[in-house]
């Protein structure tokens, strides 16, 4: 079963992983390799018009998705 829910500032790291695999970054303006603190500060700064959710299988981030 996939759960989704609102992230949370402690996704940043399995996010930032999910990113790391060529599949994530490939064709995309998305830079490879951005370090933790750039994700955590994403996660932590998100604006009030931005939602990002991520999908849970047994409680692992396997993706994620902002709108």
């Amino acid at each position: 079963m996939i759960d989704v829910r609102r992230a949370e500032p402690t996704d940043a790291k399995a996010v930032k992983r999910i990113y790391e695999c060529q599949n994530a970054y490939t064709s995309t303006l998305q830079l490879p390799f951005p370090s933790l603190d750039t994700w955590e500060k994403r996660f932590q700064n998100t604006p009030d018009h931005v939602y990002r959710y991520v999908a849970l299988v047994d409680d692992d981030v396997v993706g994620g998705i902002g709108l």
